[in-house]
């Protein structure tokens, strides 16, 4: 984040938070070692010349549990949210709180797939009741490339925000995943190249309660992942 000093000077500053208690000596160590120059400095100029190289190394020391989602993912989320809202929809975004859909209204539910291969358009359902639909459903798949120009997370939340979003509620939901405010992730950039939107219905292949027999999963079968190849299904563009 930048911080102006006391005589107007932007300065730059990499913050190391913690908001868990119960973890801070845990989170010490890594102060520690963050603050520690190393032998004649080299530790220091190697964290200065590549901060974010340190923090990925600790990340995948600590099980790279920092946040589930791929960035480009969210920031599709967030597309959708912004489209939906232009739209006229009053929806809320709860993918965020583990909810088995994405986007929710009074009368819909929207699931968002966003991908970065430029050729391949399947999609991964988590389980068996991701595509299970008691109300209209609706699957919206973006095809993002990487960029120096094009959408970012901060971007499509500033444009939420002028729309009416809550500013307190969406960077409460932001830093549930770690995106907090400055972090930079939610700069980073992708050109959209593709958005379909497919209605889920009984021509939507997936599997359900009702692919099975007596209407119900096997016993003894817990959780169904399975892929769907989103080529020759029908869609239209958004």
């Amino acid at each position: 984040e930048t911080f102006v000093d006391e005589y107007g000077n932007d300065l730059d500053m990499l913050i190391l938070s913690c908001n868990q208690e119960s973890l801070r000596h845990e989170f010490a160590i890594i102060c520690a070692y963050f603050v520690d120059p190393g032998k004649v400095g080299e530790g220091r100029n190697t964290l200065l010349n590549n901060p974010l190289e340190w923090w990925e190394k600790w990340k995948m020391l600590m099980g790279n549990a920092i946040i589930n989602k791929k960035p480009y993912s969210i920031l599709g989320e967030l597309l959708v949210l912004e489209y939906l809202i232009e739209s006229g929809e009053k929806v809320e975004w709860i993918g965020v709180d583990s909810g088995i859909y994405d986007i929710e209204s009074k009368d819909s539910n929207y699931e968002v797939k966003s991908t970065i291969k430029k050729y391949q358009s399947q999609i991964t359902i988590s389980s068996q009741f991701q595509l299970e639909n008691k109300k209209s459903l609706y699957l919206y798949f973006l095809r993002l490339e990487v960029g120096v120009d094009g959408e970012s997370i901060d971007l499509v939340v500033e444009r939420l925000i002028k729309l009416g979003y809550s500013e307190a509620l969406i960077e409460k939901q932001l830093e549930s995943l770690n995106l907090d405010r400055g972090s930079h992730i939610r700069k980073e950039k992708y050109k959209v190249l593709e958005k379909r939107k497919y209605e889920v219905d009984s021509n939507f292949p997936r599997i359900t309660n009702n692919s099975f027999v007596d209407g119900k999963v096997p016993k003894s079968i817990i959780h169904i992942i399975y892929t769907v190849d989103l080529e020759g299904v029908e869609y239209t563009i958004w």
